[in-house]
């Protein structure tokens, strides 16, 4: 593995994708609220560097939204989830293997993971930074 792309986890509790890095305050939903805005360049400030990150930025009983983050070369540790799951690619280029399948993917592209799906990124020519949904667990 790169030593740049060291990677830290942590479980989080309830929910099976394993948080990477260092994470600040998780922002929970306020349910009295309808709706909410998210300043993406802020969240993407959080989580760069030169290690995987996740940060979680929304969390309500249907539905949570993250940004993922990995830098050139890093190892993609992921396992598969007991959601489905949707990224959109902001930023980057790489090749995601779904299944038995291999994909590139660019910025722009978005994919859907169904739920316990393996998928992983690897070949990361350009470091990516994903907004990532998570389904709520049936």
């Amino acid at each position: 593995m790169n030593s740049s792309a060291k990677i830290a986890f942590e479980n989080n509790p309830g929910h099976s994708m394993m948080q990477c890095g260092a994470r600040d305050k998780k922002r929970e939903a306020d349910m009295g609220n309808a709706w909410q805005t998210f300043d993406i360049d802020a969240i993407k400030q959080q989580i760069a560097g030169d290690s995987v990150q996740y940060q979680e930025f929304l969390r309500v009983p249907t539905l949570s939204c993250g940004v993922y983050y990995l830098p050139v070369g890093a190892t993609d540790m992921q396992t598969p989830h007991d959601e489905d799951e949707v990224y959109f690619v902001l930023e980057g280029r790489a090749t995601m293997k779904l299944g038995d399948e291999l994909k590139e993917v660019s910025p722009g592209t978005i994919l859907y993971v169904q739920a316990t799906e393996t998928h992983s990124f690897f070949e990361i020519e350009e470091a990516m930074t994903l907004l990532v949904f998570f389904a709520a667990a049936v």
